[in-house]
Formats: C-alpha cells, sequence, structure tokens
C-alpha cells in the first residue's frame, strides 16, 4: 500500500482468540469425538514422536496446533495426563464438544 494516499475503509474488526477457535472446530468436526488438542506441535516433534503416535512431518510443519481423535474417552485421559507439560507440549482433552481437561497440573 501506498502510504502517501489515504482512504477511508469501511470495516469491521474482530479479535479472534485461540482457545475460541478451537472450540469452534471441535463443535463443528468433532462434537462426539474425544480430542485431544496440542498446541506447538514443531517445537515437540521428538517428544511426540516418542508417545508413539503416527505424526506426519509435512503435514505438521507449519501447524500451531495438532488435533489427535481417540477411540474413547479413558485412552484420551490417560494421553493427556501423561503428556507432562514440563517436557511436552501442552495438552487440552475434549469429549462430545466439551472441554474436559489439560495437562498442567493444578
Amino acid at each position: 500500500m501506498d502510504d502517501t494516499k489515504k482512504r477511508e475503509i469501511a470495516h469491521i474488526c474482530f479479535s479472534v482468540t485461540n482457545d475460541e477457535l478451537i472450540n469452534m472446530w471441535v463443535d463443528l468436526y468433532h462434537p462426539e469425538d474425544y480430542i485431544l488438542v496440542i498446541h506447538d506441535p514443531v517445537n515437540h516433534m521428538d517428544y511426540l514422536k516418542k508417545t508413539g503416535f503416527y505424526i506426519d512431518n509435512t503435514e505438521i510443519y507449519q501447524g500451531k496446533i495438532l488435533v489427535l481423535q481417540i477411540e474413547n474417552f479413558d485412552d484420551a485421559l490417560w494421553v493427556c495426563e501423561g503428556m507432562k507439560v514440563t517436557t511436552g507440549p501442552y495438552v487440552q482433552f475434549w469429549a462430545k464438544g466439551k472441554y474436559v481437561c489439560d495437562n498442567i497440573e493444578k
């Protein structure tokens, strides 16, 4: 854009948080599933590979969030609790469209 020419543009501005985007994604695509939302997976690839999940490097190279669909509630909770945020990524667990917990100890 040329800074010498000024122009009034009619617009509306929206601020959207990552949590809002995740909530919308779960509502749209996984309303009946058990989902683990893994934040910043690119910086935790070695850790994630050690967990045994298949993660394709070509699919994740720009990803800020990785979504894993797990078969049942107990397995998803076990994985979420087992991924320690001190050594691995921040993980959120969602079940049937509802937030359940994360891996930050409280």
